[in-house]
């Protein structure tokens, strides 16, 4: 597995287990540092 597939990998199960848990506002800020990460081109 690639670590790109790793990483979706990851997010998806992080992404799952935030949903069940009930934690959207912890998922929304990982979301958007996320996506701030990668405009930046941080490597993370």
């Amino acid at each position: 597995m690639t670590r790109c597939c790793m990483s979706e990998f990851t997010m998806d199960r992080l992404r799952e287990n935030l949903e069940s848990l009930k934690m959207k506002n912890t998922l929304e800020i990982l979301d958007n540092y996320l996506e701030w990460a990668a405009v930046e081109n941080l490597n993370i």
